[in-house]
This record gives C-alpha cells, structure tokens and sequence, in this order.
C-alpha cells in the first residue's frame, strides 16, 4: 500500500509496505524527475528541501541527478584546461584505481562523507601519498559540485585526511656520512652533486639549462622542468619543459664554489661529449644531458641511482629522497627553516615544517643547550651552589 504526502516545497512523499527504506521523495525540477528512499518522513521531506534550495542555484540540471563518473568526466575536463598534465593525469589515475570502482554509479547529490570514508577504509593497503590524494580528489571534485551548485556541501571536508605525521614516515634521507660515501662511490657524476647541495626536484634538475647558471652571482635559477609524456604522436618528443610545480617555485638558488666547480667540470664533459657524437648530437643547451644531447630518461637515471647506492652499500631510497637528504642536513646544521623553505620552494615555511618534522626533536635538543650556554656559564653555577 502506497500512501503520499505532500511535503514542503515542490515535490511529494509517498510511504511503501515491506520495504527497507519506505519513504520514497520525488522532486520535479525543470520536467526532470529527481527521487530517493528514505528511512523516515523527516529525513526525505529535508531532502526534497535541499534538491529544490540547490535548483535554483545550479546552471546544468542534469547535473544534479548525475553520476560520480559522468561529473569527474566533466570535472577532469575542467582540470585538464587548468592544470599541469601530470596534475591532470594524478586526478584521472585516482580516480581510475581507486574511486570510480566503488563510488563511479552513485549520483552526485546522494554521496555522503560515510561513502568517501568507505573508499578511504577500502583503501588502506595504498601508499600514504596516495591515501592523501584520493582524499584531495574527493575535496577538490566536490568543491567543484558545490561551486556549481550541485552539493550543498563538501562531503570530504567531514572526513580526516592522512596526517602529515603518516606522510613522513615515507620521508627518507641519507646521513651526512652516506651522502660523502655516495658522492665518493658516483665516480664525479655531478648530478648528484647539484642534487644534493641544492635540493632541486628531478624535472628541474634535468630541465636545467646552462642560461640558468649565474657565475658570478654564484646561483642557479629554476624556472622550468622537464616533464614527460606516456603517450606521444609519431616522431614526436616524449618529453617538454613545463612552468616549475607551482608559482613559488620559481627560486634563485645559492650554491658554493665547490658546487660551481663542479658545474664547471660538468659543462667541460658536456662539450667533449658534443665532439664525440657530433653526427647524434640534439643541443637543448641541458646541463645534465643524455650521451646524445636529449634529457635523461627517468628510467635510466633510476637505474643509474640505484646502482651507485648499492656499490656505495647504502640503503636503496628514492631519488627524491636526496632532496629530503639536503633539507634534513640543513636543519640539522641550524640553518633557518625559511632559508630551507625558499631553497627547496616550498609554498611556505610551514610546508617545510610538516614535511621536516622528524628533524624538530633533534633540534628542540641543541636549543636547549644553545639558551643554557647564553645564560649560565660554569662560574655561576658554582657561585649558586655555594650560596646554597
């Protein structure tokens, strides 16, 4: 038996037998029919009052009653127009592995923190940098829906991201001493060494281009990266150079003279590998180039870095990780976390802070010391005890 209601605002209630969820709330928007089951009475007449509040706000009505999967197609249009092709592909791969096998047939409005939280649980066993982006994702998906005026609210927002404390636990780096050991082991293949003393990312060291180095001013310039392509036309360049990952990190970085000198080696070995393959030669003007004048391909410069570390005898690490290497061996040796902050371009100092974290016990340890040697010296620590 099926009785109905009417409830407020347009649409109406309609109460069924023998069901789960016996109230069905139908709405009438714009000739489209928008419905749902509901528990209680209370729960679909609220409901019929948000549906007909977000109407009125929303340009693209079969937005409203669409699915996860129809609205990220459209939301990744979006990002691909706005974002950097690696951003853009991030979001596609998240969503592809993770989001879309679970949430991809539910409609956009019927989706609730519970469900994000669900994905997050089902999730568990992934790698807390991706834990992290399948929750910025689900923000930033639905912070779209809900400039659009499909949500009325960000169900993300309700669900607690991955601590910044889990992220670190994946932050490794090299000791001073197996940073000398390495550098040692590589045999002057000076990438590492402009790797290690500025903390430059992988796409902006093999990006670098030699109208970047300022002799005289002794510093390096980052204004662009070299990215790649999974997929390219025929004859057509896998790789291209891109703005750096964000505003912030265009940066002036300071080096030594011993950095320098190693640049310096470094653009003399270019010039007699140019002689060698004269007829092979591609010139992009690249700092550290292929034996042929194009980039390096990731895959070989992984290869490569694993090899020197296990000759080394050190740990394997990422070679992202000699950038945490450079970070970490700053803080240790009391150089300002700001001055860290704008060497690795970060987007600010508490950036540095978060990611550095595990750095912060050590130095809690040296101030405390450092504010004793200030105020106290041995003499009048006698003098105190004597008085006693």
């Amino acid at each position: 038996m099926k009785k109905s209601y009417r409830s407020y605002g347009s649409g109406s209630i309609s109460k069924r037998s023998n069901r789960k969820k016996p109230y069905l709330a139908q709405a009438f928007i714009r000739g489209k029919r928008f419905s749902r089951t509901f528990l209680t009475k209370i729960d679909a007449e609220k409901w019929l009052q948000e549906i007909n509040y977000q109407s009125r706000s929303i340009t693209d009505i079969e937005l409203l009653n669409a699915t996860l999967e129809k609205g990220t197609l459209i939301w990744l249009e979006q990002k691909k127009n706005t974002r950097a092709e690696q951003t853009y592909l991030g979001y596609k791969r998240i969503l592809d592995k993770y989001i879309i096998p679970i949430l991809g047939h539910k409609k956009n409005n019927t989706i609730t923190a519970l469900d994000v939280q669900h994905v997050m649980t089902i999730s568990a066993n992934a790698t807390v940098r991706d834990q992290r982006y399948i929750w910025q994702t689900f923000s930033s998906y639905f912070g779209y829906m809900l400039d659009l005026g499909v949500m009325l609210q960000n169900p993300a927002a309700r669900v607690s991201k991955p601590s910044n404390q889990q992220l670190n636990k994946s932050t490794a780096f090299l000791t001073e001493e197996q940073s000398r050991k390495f550098l040692k082991v590589s045999n002057g293949y000076h990438l590492y060494t402009v790797a290690l003393a500025t903390g430059m990312r992988e796409g902006e060291l093999l990006g670098l281009t030699w109208d970047n180095i300022n002799w005289d001013a002794g510093s390096i310039s980052i204004v662009k990266q070299m990215k790649w392509r999974k997929k390219t036309q025929a004859n057509a360049d896998r790789f291209y150079f891109s703005s750096t990952k964000t505003q912030g990190s265009i940066r002036n970085i300071k080096v030594g003279h011993r950095t320098l000198k190693a640049l310096e080696e470094q653009q003399k070995r270019v010039k007699k590998l140019q002689g060698i393959q004269k007829n092979r030669w591609r010139e992009f003007s690249l700092v550290f180039p292929s034996i042929v004048g194009t980039p390096i391909e990731p895959t070989n410069l992984i290869r490569r870095f694993k090899k020197v570390l296990k000759k080394a005898g050190l740990p394997i690490v990422r070679f992202h990780d000699l950038r945490h290497t450079h970070a970490t061996l700053l803080l240790l040796k009391g150089v300002h976390p700001k001055i860290v902050s704008e060497r690795l371009g970060h987007k600010d100092i508490l950036t540095t802070l978060r990611t550095y974290s595990h750095v912060l016990p050590s130095l809690q340890e040296e101030a405390s010391h450092s504010i004793e040697d200030v105020l106290f010296d041995d003499k009048t620590i006698e003098s105190s005890l004597f008085d006693l």
